[in-house]
């Protein structure tokens, strides 16, 4: 084999490397996102919403309350709604999404409720660090938002 050959096979499998890493990129960023989870708890209560294509879930529990849990809502999604959280997702950088350092600490010595976002996607969960409630990282501040807006 020549200098001429061999350049030509090392250019060749750095083009399929790239395209295999954007392949995966890709599939990361149109995803097959199952499902979306918040949970928000503090040493008296604790609030989840479940949102997957068919269903949002919404539980609250409240240490004052004699009941462990309350479920507010069991609502079907609207498509529009999955769609948006959908879009939201694909705008995070989900390799990383599990390194975004939180803002602020608070949720440490129960001075707000510590979150915690999950993404269902391509079959593994993907788990935020834990933030102060009102207080997500930049990068998730945007489905953090939308999410909330969900609750009410």
């Amino acid at each position: 084999m020549n200098f001429i050959s061999l350049k030509k096979i090392g250019v060749l499998s750095l083009l399929v490397g790239l395209l295999i890493s954007c392949d995966s990129s890709k599939e990361l960023k149109n995803n097959a996102l199952t499902q979306i989870k918040m949970e928000m708890t503090t040493r008296g209560n604790s609030t989840s919403l479940l949102i997957n294509k068919n269903k949002t879930l919404i539980n609250s529990r409240f240490a004052a309350d004699n009941t462990t849990e309350k479920q507010k809502s069991n609502l079907a999604t609207d498509i529009k709604t999955w769609e948006k959280f959908k879009g939201l997702v694909s705008d995070i950088n989900l390799s990383q999404f599990e390194t975004y350092p939180a803002p602020s600490q608070e949720f440490t010595f129960d001075g707000k409720r510590g979150t915690v976002i999950y993404l269902d996607v391509n079959g593994k969960t993907l788990s935020s660090q834990t933030f102060d409630e009102g207080n997500p990282p930049a990068e998730l501040e945007e489905l953090y938002v939308a999410l909330v807006e969900e609750i009410k």
